[in-house]
């Protein structure tokens, strides 16, 4: 769930509330109930590497996506039904 949350905030996408309750609208907004953050906003500091971490980075998984990992297989298994096995001649 998180995974698409992130991927829907990354694009854009949200709802369309009318209502205070939707963090994009400006009503929220004027009474301080929410903000808007780039993801290149420092969130936090890594005293190992003695930098910033941007919000982005704390957000992202290391895993890798579940619909392009999909889809890789998909294609791996398209190319391997249009080809045949190919043996030696012994030589």
């Amino acid at each position: 769930m998180a995974y698409y949350t992130i991927l829907h905030m990354k694009s854009g996408r949200r709802s369309y509330s009318a209502g205070r309750t939707d963090v994009m609208n400006a009503g929220t907004q004027l009474d301080n109930l929410s903000s808007v953050l780039s993801f290149e906003e420092p969130a936090g500091y890594d005293p190992d590497t003695d930098e910033e971490i941007p919000l982005g980075d704390m957000l992202a998984g290391s895993e890798d996506d579940p619909a392009g990992a999909a889809a890789r297989a998909v294609d791996w298994e398209e190319f391997l039904g249009t080809h045949t096995t190919i043996r030696g001649n012994g030589d």
